[in-house]
């Protein structure tokens, strides 16, 4: 394997893991403090499943701010491999000129305090959980703004100004999207939470109440995604003449993929959870979306480290 396609390798799954973190702790929150206040305002939600449900929640925040924390300290690494490739071992001293003397670093340090601010917003939630989840949310829009500062928008030849907003955009809707999917689905097949709610009734509230959201947030990546693409691409025949623009049909057929078990999971199997087969159907169909949604990410994280077609 040549040192470039090693040094994409390493961008990639860096960025990979990044986009999972970022997405569980987007989702995490949303759960906390719009799906779950959601189904107790309407009487879905017994009291007594509270607690055991934000326990399950904060594991997944958790997990996630220290999933951030390992990938933007990979990141780190995979940069300083990008610059240097093999003609020299990666030393700490390499890391720290690329951290500290490059533009990339400069547009990777706001990212590196959001996340030590997930890590303390996570210790503040075990201990003063209403502080801490609001915390989480300000950590979670922080790195929504700073995470495009280390791709294409910040290079492309218009101005920063639009790409980068659609970016925020479209990581936000996709964070609500499949992470709160995914910490949805989590929080269902925990073994403690199926212990308390055996007639599955937690997760008809959960999905009905974020099925709208849902629908939402998929309408806002299909069109911050489309008008990114037509940023980038100076005509449409780059998109199967072009390396960058054959990855990105790839995500687009994923991502549609994605939204068409999305789409069957909303309009037939919610409709049909009044009993256990049902909802058994439901949640093997949304991992399957979720399996779907982890090959669009890592697409993703290829595409952000490749030269736009201009």
């Amino acid at each position: 394997m040549s040192g470039e396609t090693l040094a994409l390798t390493y961008l990639s799954l860096a960025k990979g893991f990044t986009y999972v973190g970022f997405f569980g702790l987007i989702g995490a929150v949303a759960v906390r403090l719009l799906v779950v206040p959601g189904c107790c305002r309407r009487g879905m939600i017994v009291s007594e499943l509270v607690p055991a449900i934000d326990r399950q929640i904060y594991r997944i925040a958790l997990f996630s701010a220290v999933l951030l924390l390992c990938a933007v300290a990979a990141r780190l690494y995979a940069q300083t491999y990008a610059v240097f490739g093999l003609d020299e071992p990666i030393t700490l001293a390499l890391m720290k000129l690329v951290a500290l003397e490059t533009r990339w670093g400069a547009q990777w340090f706001p990212q590196l305090w959001a996340v030590f601010f997930a890590i303390g917003a996570a210790v503040l939630t075990a201990v003063w959980p209403s502080a801490g989840w609001w915390s989480m949310a300000v950590t979670a829009a922080a790195l929504a703004f700073t995470l495009p500062m280390t791709g294409h928008a910040m290079s492309y030849s218009g101005g920063a100004g639009l790409p980068w907003t659609l970016q925020v955009g479209h990581g936000v809707a996709g964070g609500l999207w499949l992470g709160t999917l995914a910490t949805v689905v989590a929080t269902v097949r925990s073994s403690r939470i199926k212990a308390v709610d055996a007639d599955g009734q937690l997760t008809v509230a959960l999905v009905n109440v974020f099925s709208p959201l849902a629908v939402v947030a998929v309408g806002t990546v299909m069109v911050t995604g489309v008008a990114t693409a037509t940023l980038y691409l100076d005509s449409w025949s780059q998109l199967w003449q072009t390396s960058y623009g054959r990855v990105l049909l790839a995500k687009v057929a994923l991502i549609l993929a994605t939204g068409t078990v999305g789409a069957y999971n909303w309009r037939f199997l919610q409709p049909r959870m009044g009993n256990a087969t049902g909802i058994t159907a439901l949640i093997a169909s949304a991992r399957l979306e979720l399996v779907l949604a982890c090959l669009v990410l890592f697409f993703t994280a290829i595409l952000v480290h490749m030269p736009m077609p201009e």
